[in-house]
Parts: C-alpha cells; structure tokens; sequence
C-alpha cells in the first residue's frame, strides 16, 4: 500500500495544477457602452437609464452600479452564488439586445462576466529610445508570446493611438465647410453599420456593413464635399492627418529610461510555472535579436511566491523528518526512526493524490495547509512508533508486541485525528472565492490527517513487524541518553509534578490568570486582529487617481514628484542601513487621470527592512498634492482589496450632494 501511493503520489503530483492563488469564481457581469464624445449626462439618461430598466425584473441579480464617463458607460451586475454567472450572461444580453431606442450615435455594448487571471509577468520593453519607436518592438513582443504553448493572456501598455486632423480655418472658408460637416461625413463614411435581416427557409440571416477604418491613410480617402460634376474633395487635400499617440504628455518610464509594459496572465487552465519558463525561454531568445539599446527585462515574477512556498514545503517536511528520526533514534531504535520518517511523504503524497481528485491545485494556499498538518502528522508517527516499542521492550519482539503497541494508543490517537478533521470540516462550507481560502485550506488539511491516520495505524505497523524483527543490537549511544532520561523522568520532573498536584488550587489559578491575560490583550487591542494577514510584497505599487478635470501634466508632475522622493528615501535608507531597498522603479501614466509605480525590491536577503516599514517611510515623505482624489501604497501581496478592510457607500440623487457629503466623510474620518 505504501508504495502504491509513493507512485501514484508522485505521478499525481508532476500532473498537479500549479498556480500562484486558488482559482475564484466571479460573480461579476459587466456590461460596457461605446458612445464616443457623449457626455456622461448623456450615457446616462439615453444608454444606462434604459438598460437598468430593463434587467431589474432578471432573477439572481442582487445589485448593479453604473459609471458613466464620456465617450463609454460601465454596469457592473453582482450575480447571486446560487445562480450561474454564464446563464445570467445569456439573460440580460438577450434583454438589452430588445431595447430598440438606444440612440444613433452609440457604437456597440458588451456583455460578459468578470474573469480575473492571475498575474504571471510584468515585463518592460526598455530601451533609449523615443516611446514610438519602442512600441513596434513591444507589440512584437505581445504578440509573439501570445503565440507560445502554454500563454494565452498578454497585455501590451503604450500610449493610446489616436488619428488628429489639423486643419486651417482658412481652408475652411475657401471651401465652404464647417467642423461639424466634416465630422458628419467622417461618421457617415468610417462606421459600422447593421442593416436589419433576411428571412430564408433556414431562417433569418443578420446584415451588417462593416466599413469601420482605423488607418490614417484610409480616413485620408473620405470626400467631405463633393462638387455637381462629381468632383471629390478629399479629407487629405485639406487636412494635415497625424496618425500616432494621443497628443497628451507621456511618461512610460522604467528606472529612467523609456520602456513599454507587457503584462502577462495566466488562466484558470494554466499551470503557471509550465507558462513562466515557456516566456523566461523567449525572453531569452528575443533578448539575443533585440536591437543593441533595448531589451526585455522582467520587472515582476510572481512565481517567486510559489517557488518560495514549494522551498519551504520541502524543507520543513526534511527538518521534520530529522527531528522525528533523530528523537526516535535517541530514544527508541533507528530502524522504528526510519520506517516512522517514511510516513510524512506518504501521508502528503496521498493528501496530493486527493487534492488532484478533488480539483484542487498546487498554489501558496494549499502549501500553507500542508505546512501546517505536519506537526498533527509527525506526532501520529512518534506516539505510535513510542507505544509500539514499549511493548517489544517489555514482551520482546514479534507481531503482537506491534499490535498491542497499536491499540494501546489507537482510540485517543484516531479520535485526536478525527477531532482536528471535524473542526475543519465547516471550513468546507465556505466558499472559496475571494480572499477568504478556508475552503482548499481545510480541504487540503483534512485529505492529510486521514491519510496520517490509515499511514500510521496499518502502514506503519506492518512495516515495523518487518523492520524489527532483527536481534536488537547494543548501542551505547542510545543506553546512556535512555538512563539520563529516565534518571530525570522519574527524578526532577516527577518532583515538580508532585509540587503541582499538591498545589493544585495555586497551579489552577495561575493557568487561569494566563487566560485572563489573553482575553485582556485581545479585548483591549494590544494584540492586533485580523481577517487576513498581511504578506509583506516584493513589488509594492503606488497608484495615483487624480480628479477628473486636472491634466496629463498635472498627473505627471506627481508622478515625477513621488519617484524623486521614493529615490531620496532609498539614498537615505542606504545611508542609516548601508543597504539599499529599491532595485528598479517602472512608472505609467495609464491615463490621463491615473498613474501607478511598480517598485521592484532588493533580493530579500539584502533588505534592512520590510517591505511594511517602507511603505510607511514612504508616506510620511508623500504629501497631500492638490487634485489628487486617491493614492495608496500597496504593500501586501493579497493586493489593494486586503487594504479596505471597512466600506461605506453613499446613495442619492444629487450628484453635486453626494460630493459635498463624500468630502465631509472623508475629512472627518482623517480628523480621527
């Protein structure tokens, strides 16, 4: 049996999904509007207003919000978990495909559920070069990693394209026209366009004229009047078309240097480290054809986290097998230490061939688990490897010696095991999304102590009726420790348990002050509670919201402004410690209003200090800049839903009352 689940345990475990977290189902559908240059006033009373309506009577939504900004419109749908998220997909796309008075100008809508992919790669395309000549690079990039085995989600960040036509006004006046004629034949002619159905035998065919352009060169060929003999004027005989970025400021900075972001994600079908040396092996290569000054450089690797947690799986199952054989050793026999170490991969490997049933995969959570169970495993191996070689001591060796070591302590031993598992057991009720992972923790934990308990009440026994039936062999080693041992069991330590039986009242009520004393310190708050702990990260992030009337300028000015300062910081640190913290810095202006720095740290090991101290160094450094909404540090690698541990929403229908009311909030809550 032993080696039956030693081979199985081992072939299961190289099939083992790997990921960084367990895999969460979304209860999230979004529904997204492209109305380009409406204004949120407009989106909502002509597109949102009209959707709401009609999916509240849809059953298994328990709430939506809507945002609307110009040019596009978000409804997020939270779905009831006893619903499915894909069929309700199906419901409210069929609901809003019946509205029929969405209004001309309103280009497409989509309906989908919220998938989150777990975050692989950060990469930067990096080179000394302008931003537009880097970007053909990175999209090459994107696009060749996407065509990898094992990849499927890749994310290229550049500065947003956009087609600008600049004209004179005195062209205008010579030929007559007007910006508002010309942007009418520009959607008149670049749009797509649905022309209704067909009905045949087989039954209704959809028509639509698809004549969207997304060339320069191609909206150059749109005639914005046309004379009586026919004569085309052509949007390129009178405009200067500029085909490029967005004519705001940029900044795509890595440590200085201009870079394009890549981000890559992985699946819920994705082994996560089968992705990540299938792109550490391009990076590689496209690194030996990249052009001299520019490269592909890793930024963050989140399979650093389960690697370290696969590290110290292992090295905690090796020093626990080494604490086992070597107590055993000493106070038993060598042979029982052996047979009784054999027991810890069997009990996990048969824990690994569960959790491949129950679909579960390898990831920081189930690790966790497993690192956890071990004590409840190696003392199962040691209180029945102890009983069994009481027996043999005292009736000599053989099977019933073995047998009657066994059920001696069988009962308190198996109800010891089956009381650990119970208070798992309502853990497996929870769900498993979010960041609440009590279901694969328990799940894992509990497949771990019942294979412990089948290892070590038949496994183990009928190895050790093999294993010591040989002449026992005179060690002194052992002799000496076992008299020194027992000399003080029966010596010192039975006085003091003498002392406390007789005292028992004065042991009792300092036991009982003990626990008092707990109470107290969590009541008070001297010992800190909380859901969730929080992981120092190795890459924290700043992210940057500014309000949305303030300029790209002005969002790159604090962008600039905390990198002077996280820079300082780091001089600083390195004068007090002679380490520093920060080894690479990426900072993006993502939009006009949003901007994040991606700080990457120093190897662990050269860290004077955490990544939570830092953080807190870096906020007393950052001031209050005027215009910004929001900014955070994210310092935890549960991320930025780990920081909100309280939530409060504001509902009315005075928008302009909402604000004043959000603002008195916040500044009584910072008077706290």
């Amino acid at each position: 049996m032993m080696i039956f689940i030693i081979i199985i345990g081992s072939m299961t475990y190289s099939a083992l999904q790997r990921q960084i977290f367990p895999s969460q189902q979304s209860n999230f559908v979004e529904i997204k509007i492209a109305y380009p240059s409406a204004s949120p006033e407009e989106i909502e009373t002509s597109v949102i207003m009209k959707i709401e309506d009609n999916i509240t009577d849809i059953t298994g939504i328990d709430k939506f919000v809507s945002n609307a900004q110009r040019g596009f419109g978000v409804i997020s749908l939270t779905i009831n978990r006893e619903y499915s998220p894909a069929e309700l997909v199906t419901r409210v796309k069929e609901k809003v495909d019946s509205i029929t008075s969405f209004p001309d100008g309103m280009e497409s809508f989509s309906v989908s559920q919220v998938i989150k992919n777990q975050l692989v790669f950060e990469l930067v395309v990096v080179g000394h070069l302008p931003l537009a000549e880097l970007v053909p690079f990175a999209k090459e990039a994107g696009a060749e990693i996407r065509k990898l085995d094992k990849v499927s989600d890749v994310k290229v960040t550049n500065p947003e394209p956009e087609i600008a036509f600049e004209i004179d006004p005195e062209t205008l006046r010579k030929y007559n026209l007007t910006l508002s004629s010309i942007s009418q034949s520009i959607r008149r002619f670049s749009a797509n366009h649905s022309a209704g159905f067909v009905s045949t035998e087989s039954g209704n065919v959809s028509v639509r004229i698809e004549n969207q352009y997304y060339e320069g060169t191609e909206f150059g060929q749109i005639p914005v009047k046309i004379g009586a003999n026919g004569a085309e004027l052509l949007l390129r005989d009178i405009s200067v078309i500029k085909d490029g970025f967005t004519e705001r400021e940029r900044y795509f900075k890595y440590s200085g240097v201009n870079a394009i972001n890549i981000t890559i994600r992985a699946t819920d079908n994705e082994n996560t480290l089968e992705v990540a040396k299938a792109v550490k092996e391009y990076i590689q290569t496209k690194n030996q054809a990249l052009p001299d000054g520019v490269s592909l450089d890793v930024v963050i690797d989140m399979t650093y986290y389960l690697n370290q947690r696969l590290e110290m799986m292992l090295k905690n199952l090796a020093e626990g097998a080494f604490i086992v054989a070597v107590i055993l050793a000493l106070f038993l026999n060598t042979n029982l230490a052996i047979w009784a170490i054999l027991g810890l991969p069997v009990s996990f490997l048969g824990g690994v061939i569960m959790m491949y049933a129950l679909g579960l995969s390898l990831n920081v959570i189930t690790l966790f688990a497993f690192i956890m169970v071990l004590g409840i495993v190696v003392d199962n191996a040691i209180i029945i490897g102890e009983s069994v070689w009481s027996q043999i001591e005292r009736y000599g060796e053989g099977a019933d010696s073995v047998i009657r070591g066994v059920q001696r302590v069988a009962t308190p031993a198996i109800f010891g095991v089956l009381t650990t598992v119970a208070m798992f057991v309502p853990f497996l009720m929870t769900s498993s999304g979010g960041n609440l992972y009590f279901h694969d923790i328990a799940a894992v934990s509990i497949c771990c102590l019942l294979f412990s308990l089948l290892q070590s009440k038949l496994i183990l026994p009928a190895n050790l009726v093999q294993g010591l039936s040989e002449k026992k062999k005179k060690n002194v080693v052992r002799a000496c420790f076992t008299t020194r041992s027992t000399k003080f069991i029966h010596g010192p330590f039975r006085d003091l348990l003498t002392r406390c039986v007789h005292y028992r009242w004065t042991i009792l009520s300092l036991f009982g002050s003990a626990m008092l004393l707990t109470v107290a310190l969590l009541q008070f708050g001297y010992v800190k509670t909380t859901l969730m702990p929080k992981v120092p990260q190795d890459y924290p992030n700043i992210h940057i919201n500014m309000h949305k009337n303030t300029s790209s300028e002005q969002t790159i000015n604090v962008l600039k402004d905390v990198e002077e300062r996280i820079i300082a910081q780091d001089i600083q640190i390195e004068s007090e410690h002679g380490h520093r913290m920060v080894k690479d810095i990426l900072t993006l202006n993502l939009s006009r209003n949003n901007a994040v720095l991606i700080i990457k740290l120093v190897d662990e090991h050269l860290r004077p200090m955490t990544a939570f101290e830092l953080s807190r160094r870096w906020r007393k450094v950052i001031p209050d800049y005027p215009g910004v909404r929001s900014l955070f540090i994210v310092d935890s690698v549960l991320g930025e839903t780990s920081l909100h541990e309280i939530g409060v929403t504001l509902a009315g229908d005075d928008i302009d009352k909402l604000n004043q009311a959000g603002s008195s909030l916040i500044g009584l809550l910072k008077n706290q």
